[in-house]
């Protein structure tokens, strides 16, 4: 019980920052910012 309501904290806060991640990185390509690696971004 303990080790699933941990797990849920986790995905809870990992989902939000996931699709930031991606909201970004979809905003920086449209920008025509390709020459920045995908690595700075992470």
């Amino acid at each position: 019980s303990e080790l699933r309501r941990a797990f849920e904290i986790g995905f809870l806060i990992f989902v939000p920052f996931l699709i930031i991640d991606m909201v970004v990185a979809s905003v920086l390509m449209s920008m025509g910012m390709m020459m920045l690696p995908p690595s700075m971004l992470s």
